[in-house]
């Protein structure tokens, strides 16, 4: 047992106990023998919310989350952190799903003041969407305008389904450029528009590149950005 010193602002030791029957321990006679069974145990310790601590641990082992990330989304309430695992397991990357959820999730959730069950973007619908970028069907930035779309295509009308992700993809055409010869035809119509740029990177300026990189994605939104950089300067090398 400690005191408390207020004047001084510390406790001091008053009194120890070094064995149970220090406390005086005896049976209440109004309390009748409590045996609980295994499978009684099992039951009580699965209908327990998780904890709190054991929930940040699990998001780092099972899911690669930081310290940080796990903390965050935790702290955000129990909702929050189930809205975060079911989009982690529908996108097949929890890094990606944490970003996700701490930045664009959180923006708009306190911009609109809204709850997470008034939020229109599903953890469905976002898993899916990110699910795209974790394909490599779409890029980070192109994900982002679709996010973009589906919250002001609600903010319109009805609430977006899971199948109107693909119509925008298609619609806006986000889905990434695997054709060689289209990105080679783009780049070179580039290339021919910016003989500034061009003139600029033989003096040495490699940022110059920039510009060339700009009008390509322009074109070709599903362009993949560094695939873009890489090609320009392999033709660039050429010249």
């Amino acid at each position: 047992t400690r005191g408390w010193d207020a004047e001084r602002g510390y406790t001091f030791s008053q009194r120890g106990k070094e064995e149970a029957s220090d406390y005086r321990y005896f049976p209440d006679p109004d309390l009748v023998p409590v045996t609980v069974s295994p499978e009684q145990l099992a039951e009580y310790k699965a209908a327990l919310v998780e904890p709190p601590a054991s929930r940040r641990s699990r998001f780092q082992e099972d899911l690669g989350l930081s310290p940080y990330d796990a903390s965050v989304i935790v702290q955000q309430g129990r909702a929050f952190a189930e809205y975060f695992e079911q989009v982690a397991q529908l996108a097949g990357d929890g890094k990606q799903a944490a970003n996700w959820a701490t930045q664009d999730v959180l923006r708009e959730l306190n911009q609109r003041h809204e709850t997470l069950e008034e939020f229109v973007i599903t953890p469905q619908l976002l898993g899916t969407l990110l699910k795209r970028v974790t394909d490599g069907k779409i890029t980070v930035k192109s994900g982002r305008e679709l996010f973009a779309a589906l919250l002001d295509e609600a903010d319109e009308s009805a609430a977006p389904t899971v199948d109107r992700i693909d119509q925008l993809i298609a619609e806006r055409g986000l889905e990434v450029v695997s054709d060689t010869g289209a990105l080679d035809t783009a780049i070179d119509a580039a290339l021919a528009d910016s003989p500034k740029a061009i003139e600029d990177f033989k003096a040495g300026k490699q940022q110059a590149v920039g510009a060339v990189i700009g009008k390509v994605m322009k074109s070709l939104k599903g362009a993949d950005p560094k695939t873009v950089r890489e090609r320009i300067l392999q033709k660039l090398s050429e010249f």
